[in-house]
Order: C-alpha cells, then structure tokens, then sequence
C-alpha cells in the first residue's frame, strides 16, 4: 500500500504539505528543510511554518518536485531527487534517536550573529537534540571548527547515504550502503557541513509580507508582474507616487524567491543605491565611468574571474533612477551581458529588467545638453522591456490641488492659477523649534558656501565626526552621508534614514547638545514635533549579490541650511526654501518643487513659468507609450 502526499501551495507558491516540517529556529534560516515519516511528535509544533529564504523557488517545485511515495508495508520513505545548484545552500533535517544524538559530535558549527543564537520564535517548541542540520556551500574559504579537547573526532566521510525505518515507538534514520535493494532510487546524499566564508557571509534575506500587505493596487500589481509572472518591466510614475516603497519590495519578494545572489541591485547614482541597499550600475558591472567600447569591456570581464561568473549568474538586474542612465551606456550593457552570457538572441544575454524611473526628473549628465540620450532611446530598449506600468496615486502630497499642480510642471505646463499660486510661495514661512526650512540649489559651490558659512556663524565648540569607511572607496563616497561631519549646538540638520515610525529620511532638526554616551558624545538633536534624540552611528551598506562592498560607518544626518537638488532626488523634505533664480536643466523646477509635502511648508523665490521645461524627446516618449494594465 502506498500513500501520494497531495502538496498545496502557500499565497507565495511554495509547496506545503502534511508531512513537511519548516524549521522556525533562526540559526536555520535560509536552509531547504526536507520532508520525513512518519511525523515526528516534537516536531508537530512546527507543521506548516515555513522558514525565509526557502530553496529552491516555487518554479523548481512546480516543474520538478514530484510526489513523494510512501511504502507503508516495507516501512519505507523515499525522498525524491533534486537539482542542486553550486551556488545555493542546502540542508536537511536529519532525525535521529535521543540516544544517538547524546553521543554525536558535530565537527562543524556555523558561527552566527549574537541575534541568531537566540531561542526559537515559538515559544512553546525547543529545538530537539535529536534535530541535526547539514549544508553544503561551495568549497573555497572552508574553516574547521575543532570538536572540544579530549572527545575523539570522529572519520570524516564526503557522502554519507541515509534511509528511513520505522519501529513501533520512535523514528530515526539508519546508515545503509548506497546499493540498497529495498529503495527503488538512490536515498538522498546529506553532506557534512562547511564552515561559512567570513570575508563573503552568505545573506539570509528575511521575507517582510508586511511590507506586500502596505501596498495599494496599483503598485501590487506591478509587483505581481515582476516576482510571479517574471516580465521584465520599466514601471514609472510621478514625484511621491510609491516607487521606492514599491521597489523595496519587489527587492525583498525577489531576494526571497531567487536569493540575493541571483538579483543584482544597483542605481545609476550612490545616494539612489545607499537608499535601496545596493550598488552603483557601474560599479556593479565593473565599466567604471563607461566610455570605453563594449569589446573593451569584454575583455576586461573576461579575465576576472569573479566578474565573469556574477554576470552568468545574476537573473535580474534592477535599475533605480533610470532617467540618469545614458542611452549609449544602456547599449553597452545590452551587448556586454549578451556577449559574457553567450546569448545574443535576447536582450541582455535573457537577464529580466525591472527599471524605475520617472524621465521628467533630471537627465543623464551630459556636457552639451544637445546630444543627451536616454536609456529609452536605446536601440535594445524595445526588446528589453516586456511591460511598462505607471503609477498614478500620489502618497507624499497629501493636498490634491498641490499634486495637481505639480503634474502641470512635471509635463513643461504652468497655467495661470498655478503660476500665480507658486509666486505667492514668496513669503516666509515659520516653522518653532528654531528650525529653519531647507533651502534648495542648483549649484553644489552655492550649498557648500551656505552651509559653511552658517555653521561658522555659530558659537559654541566645534565637534568632528569622521566616518569608518571599508570596502570600494568609489561607492562609500557617494554615500550621503559625509566622511567628516562638522556639528555645533544650534547647526540645522536632517535625517537620512528612518530611525522610528515619526523620526524619518527627511526629517528636520537643531542640534541642541551633545551626549555621552559610552565615552563617546553623540548630537542631541530636537526635531520639528518637538522630539528629542540623541544621534549614533549608522552603517551604510553598498550590498553586490548579498555580499558587502562598501560600508560608511556615521552619523544618519547631513547639514540642511543648504541641498543640492541633484542630491535631493529621491528625497521628502519636511520644510523646504526654493530659490529658482538660477534653474537651468531639464527637470530641475519639478524635482525641487516636488521635494515638498504641502504649499504650506514651502518657500518658491523667483518662480517664472520660463524655467519650467521638459525635454520634447521625453515629451514625446510618454505620449507613445503604451502603458499596460
């Protein structure tokens, strides 16, 4: 008599069935746990809880798994044969008797982070003794941890083959050859466990349904096109729409489903890739500025090794901040990727797309304005993109006539009413707390002499906070945050990460004292709502594949009496000072405008509708373009 283990799947299309168990305990995060019969009574508490990072994806299962067989007469359990990939890490719980467990050393232990050894989530279930785990990672930069003094080591085998039995009491796995007679196919091989690569940690990426649950419709069906339909997609939208929000968590879905090291999250600028977690497109694919030619390029590839097999490896390439890709730059990648991957009959050697951007927002830095391409005036484009979405519903302007009036310059347009409106933007507005709004400009010699010229201005001591930096010096110095910051009591400052639920990326404050705290002072900084917060360090991290690049180590604050706007892209400024005076490039009114929350909170000096201009090639890009529902 046999028993077929029908499988259902969860609402993320991994496989779920009545005889799989799904370890909670966090020291096994990201391990491919196997099924066994019959169920283990202490593991009962753990049915149907699934683990972050499971592998292999749902489309492995879906394509390969087959049913799993259950001889009940002959007391069997066949376990079905996988695909191993090198790259990924695979365990196996592995259920022994009590008594077999009490007598096991195990020759290697995984070292872990201090929150990783915590207890099991659950509260009411404790890791077994007899529960034992194994991986398997690839073999250079393998370290042994020796069993204790004065126990005997046991032989070190590199295949050990496992069979079920089952006795009327317990469960456990008994040793067999690998020509066993009574099993129709090979047992599953379980291979003794490696110890990690401390220079490259392998990620566990922790799954958030949280952050899929906050999205609206619109943004989750983009969402949905990208990690279960797998489209390559360019989804764009106007300023304060959710496409950062929306992008975390396509980055979050797709290093859950895929693993971090098949996804490869870069930007076109260092403040766009700190803010997402990931890397520069450049830096990412090693074309440094990119002015040299494809082949030259090519070639540079193929000689590091490591470069080499990243690209074959990588399934996604995401790209932030689009607009600021040059066309020609997006060429070369096209041919480079095909060429490196041997695969020139689609776009990108077969690598899906996910591109975010808005082209209004500022174009690619180009020395004569005349010859700027963008990346939709690729020859490779059309090919490339399967979908392009849009977002419509503003979330960062909470005043629909504001938003309104924002979509009006976004396409080069000022009416009357808007015009009249912005200029009367002119007075001073008040903000307590002696906070003073952000004032925006178009030239980075103007803020550096803003900013510095109001912090000497001060009295009081002058405090020095220099950065910790590791890793790629070209990545971690286009951190927004400073290598040296320069502080008094009094300067102007903002927030350039979230630190609470109201303390956010954006938000102002004075500084009003220095603390210490552990021998070191920090800034005491009092925020607009009246909120007091002593200020520490905070790592900016520069992530290729889920392994560290870069990291700056420093305070998450910058000076705000002065911004540039091309630094100010992407960002929410709580109380914002606009001069337009000297605006030049295509976009740059909008993105300064659009940084705001309300008109209430906003400064416009010298507004004219003769500044607001959209380049006509974007013009005319969004009125042919299809946008797909």
């Amino acid at each position: 008599m046999s028993l077929t283990l029908q499988e259902n799947e969860d609402e993320h299309g991994f496989p779920i069935d009545e005889y799989t168990y799904y370890h909670s305990d966090s020291g096994l995060k990201g391990w491919t746990i196997h099924t066994c019969y019959p169920p283990e009574p202490a593991l009962k508490p753990l049915l149907g809880k699934r683990i972050t990072n499971t592998k292999p994806p749902p489309s492995f299962y879906a394509k390969k798994r087959r049913s799993n067989q259950l001889d009940l007469n002959d007391n069997q359990f066949q376990s079905p044969a996988k695909k191993i990939r090198k790259s990924q890490v695979n365990a196996a719980i592995v259920v022994e008797s009590s008594s077999q467990a009490q007598q096991q050393t195990p020759l290697f232990q995984e070292q872990q982070d201090d929150n990783q050894l915590q207890a099991s989530p659950t509260p009411a279930f404790s890791t077994p003794q007899h529960i034992v785990a194994s991986t398997q990672t690839d073999p250079p930069r393998m370290r042994r941890k020796l069993p204790p003094r004065g126990v005997p080591q046991p032989e070190r085998r590199p295949t050990i083959n496992y069979s079920f039995s089952q006795s009327s009491n317990s469960s456990s796995f008994q040793t067999n050859t690998p020509t066993t007679s009574s099993l129709s196919n090979p047992p599953r091989r379980i291979y003794p466990p490696s110890a990690p690569s401390l220079a490259f940690p392998r990620p566990v990426s922790k799954y958030d349904p949280e952050l899929y649950k906050n999205l609206s419709d619109e943004q989750k069906n983009i969402h949905d096109q990208i990690v279960k339909h797998e489209k390559s997609v360019f989804f764009t939208g106007s300023a304060g729409t959710g496409k950062s929000v929306l992008l975390k968590t396509i980055i979050n879905s797709l290093h859950y489903k895929l693993g971090a090291d098949l996804v490869a999250v870069t930007a076109s600028t260092g403040i766009a890739a700190c803010n997402i977690g990931g890397v520069t497109l450049h830096s990412e694919l090693g074309i440094g500025i990119g002015e040299k030619q494809a082949e030259d390029y090519i070639k540079i590839i193929q000689k590091k090794e490591s470069l080499f097999k990243k690209i074959n490896t990588i399934e996604v390439l995401i790209i932030d901040e689009i607009s600021m890709i040059d066309g020609v730059l997006f060429d070369k990648i096209d041919t480079i990727t095909q060429e490196i991957r041997r695969n020139k009959t689609k776009a990108f050697g077969g690598i899906k797309l996910v591109l975010c951007g808005d082209f209004y927002q500022l174009p690619p830095i180009n020395k004569n304005v005349q010859d700027i391409r963008y990346a939709f005036q690729a020859n490779c484009w059309r090919n490339a993109i399967d979908l392009n979405m849009e977002l419509s519903i503003p979330f960062r302007q909470k005043d629909q006539h504001f938003a309104n009036m924002l979509n009006e310059l976004r396409l080069g347009k000022v009416s009357r009413t808007t015009e009249r409106e912005l200029k009367n933007l002119h007075r001073t507005i008040t903000i307590g707390n002696d906070i003073e709004p952000t004032e925006l400009y178009p030239l980075r010699k103007e803020l550096e002499a803003a900013n510095n010229g109001r912090l000497n201005s001060l009295n009081g001591e002058l405090h020095i906070f220099r950065s910790i930096d590791e890793g790629n010096s070209y990545l971690y110095n286009k951190c927004i945050a400073p290598e040296v910051l320069t502080l008094k009591v009094g300067a102007q400052v903002m927030l350039v990460k979230n630190l609470t639920a109201k303390l956010v990326n954006g938000s102002r404050g004075v500084v009003s004292g220095f603390a210490n705290t552990e021998g070191k002072l920090f800034p005491i900084v009092k925020f607009s709502d009246g909120t007091k917060q002593t200020i520490t360090n905070f790592d900016f991290v520069f992530e290729s594949q889920g392994k560290r690049q870069a990291s700056r180590i420093q305070l998450p604050l910058i000076l705000a009496w002065a911004l540039s706007i091309h630094k100010s892209q992407g960002q929410t400024i709580e109380y914002l000072k606009i001069n337009l005076k000297e605006s030049f490039d295509y976009g740059q009114a909008y993105v300064a405008l659009s940084r705001a929350t309300c008109m209430e909170n906003l400064q416009v000096l010298n507004f004219s509708s003769s500044i607001v201009k959209s380049h006509p090639k974007v013009t005319e890009f969004y009125r042919k373009m299809i946008i797909d529902k």
